[in-house]
């Protein structure tokens, strides 16, 4: 399975992991996360693009103000009801798609002709088995 593939070669053998250890991956994930768009807005010279948002947390003021301001709207009074769901969205389809295509890149390049052959033919096996 392509999926089993990707989830060992992110996560390790994940099947036996214990909350524990999905709490202390996560973890180590985040900081990689964050230390990344930190070090990449130090080196450019740019704005961190990471937003880090809890919509279930932040009061709802403190997250809308900073989700106004990541998309450059900080006139505007933002909220639940006002935020620019099209915005949002264009960016999901956007800058989302653009950074795992990055990504993407940076993963295939470190791999071996055999092993990019190996990873297309079984993304493709998995794509075609749905009917």
């Amino acid at each position: 399975q392509p999926a089993d593939g990707l989830f060992v070669s992110v996560y390790g053998e994940w099947r036996n992991h214990t909350k524990e250890k999905w709490e202390e991956i996560y973890n180590e994930l985040e900081t990689t996360v964050i230390e990344y768009f930190e070090k990449e807005a130090h080196e450019s010279g740019r704005p961190n693009r990471l937003l880090q948002i809890d919509l279930t947390n932040d009061s709802n003021k403190t997250a809308f103000q900073r989700l106004a301001s990541f998309l450059g709207r900080k006139g505007r009074e933002f909220s639940e009801s006002t935020v620019p769901k099209g915005e949002v969205i264009h960016h999901m389809f956007t800058t989302q798609v653009l950074l795992q295509i990055e990504n993407l890149i940076m993963h295939l390049s470190n791999l071996t002709w055999v092993e990019l052959y190996e990873q297309v033919a079984q993304a493709s096996a998995f794509l075609f088995s749905f009917k």
